[in-house]
């Protein structure tokens, strides 16, 4: 007689599952999320904190000018920030620059775009310059993790001394929890890895769904040398003049150095289409700066699957929001804000300045 259907009656034993608890964990890797883990530690040096980093921290933090708008000048003179004012933007058609003030005008302006058509200021003040390694070295208590989240559960504690109000499973099977947490990514973002989403206010999830914001792709050159495109302007580089795919917008952040920031709505890219989108951008680029392409000594590739939103709506009661969760971040919650068009830069910033643990 065969052992068929043996394994049945086996005994299965039962596994403990480890989670390690700690009082806070942060997840974000941003320049937000540095200068938040930096404000906690600056005010308790004793802070008992993992910072979820989820990916390579080595990416550029660099970004265009986002004080864009009267509501973020605005919010951004009262706070007393050094600033100037930034030139204004311009775009390229029929082989020469032109103002989005004149008459001329420019390929048709997608998701993001219309907002870095806007009055700007640019901050100059040295705000983010920590490192995560600067971090480490001043605070070696704290520990860092760059795995993935692949899910959250928010629970009431099981235990008063560790009051683990959110449990967090890393892609590897690692289980943390924790009594506050920190998310530097967007609202929207912790929506999608709330496995209980049951637990939430209808009034949070409807906030959530506004934050979302498109996806970005942004390339950073080292030229070998100044190029005669240097300028201090907003530059708006399309990819097409026959097709709707937008820009890539450009900044010089110093005499051989630029960002290009191109916005795609919600649809995401495969490699292949970054890939072919960073192509024809370079030939764009060459029409507008002669041989610009042989004067790039380095180029970087990020690729975000969503930004800033521009549509956050702050009008949420703080008791609609789950318990001993905090946001930060250009798409964070911004309690007490009565203005609807706070963004970007002038949204991270005062998020940090209202991060308490």
């Amino acid at each position: 007689m065969g052992n068929f259907g043996l394994t049945q009656f086996r005994k299965v034993e039962k596994v403990e599952v480890k989670i390690d608890y700690i009082e806070n964990i942060l997840v974000g890797h941003d320049r937000y999320s540095i200068n938040s883990a930096y404000k906690l530690l600056s005010a308790n040096p004793e802070l008992k904190l993992i910072v979820i980093r989820e990916e390579s921290s080595d990416l550029f933090n660099d970004d265009l000018t986002t004080v864009r708008g009267d509501e973020n000048i605005k919010l951004v003179q009262d706070i007393e920030l050094n600033t100037k004012e930034k030139e204004d933007s311009v775009f390229f058609k029929d082989l020469k620059f032109h103002s989005f003030k004149k008459r001329t005008k420019s390929e048709k302006l997608i998701s993001s775009e219309p907002f870095f058509t806007q009055a700007a200021l640019e901050v100059t003040d040295e705000i983010f310059t920590h490192t995560w390694q600067d971090l480490l070295n001043t605070y070696p208590q704290v520990k860092f993790i760059d795995v993935p989240v692949e899910k959250i559960i928010s629970q009431e504690p099981s235990d008063l001394i560790n009051q683990d109000f959110y449990k967090i499973e890393l892609t590897n099977h690692q289980i943390l929890s924790c009594k506050n947490l920190i998310w530097g990514h967007s609202p929207y973002a912790f929506l999608n890895k709330l496995s209980n989403k049951e637990t939430l206010t209808d009034e949070f999830m409807s906030f959530c769904e506004l934050t979302k914001g498109p996806t970005r792709l942004s390339v950073k050159l080292t030229l070998k040398e100044k190029s005669e495109a240097y300028s201090g302007k907003t530059l708006f580089i399309p990819l097409s003049y026959t097709h709707d795919w937008g820009h890539f917008i450009g900044e010089f952040l110093s005499e051989t150095e630029v960002l290009f920031v191109h916005y795609q709505g919600e649809e995401t890219l495969t490699k292949e289409d970054v890939e072919k989108r960073i192509r024809l951008f370079k030939r764009q680029l060459d029409k507008a700066f002669s041989k610009f392409s042989e004067n790039i000594l380095e180029s970087k590739v990020k690729y975000e699957e969503e930004s800033a939103s521009l549509n956050i709506d702050d009008n949420i009661e703080i008791d609609k929001m789950p318990a001993n969760l905090q946001f930060v971040g250009e798409n964070s919650f911004l309690q007490n804000n009565t203005l609807s068009k706070v963004s970007n830069f002038t949204r991270g910033y005062l998020s940090i300045q209202n991060l308490t643990v």
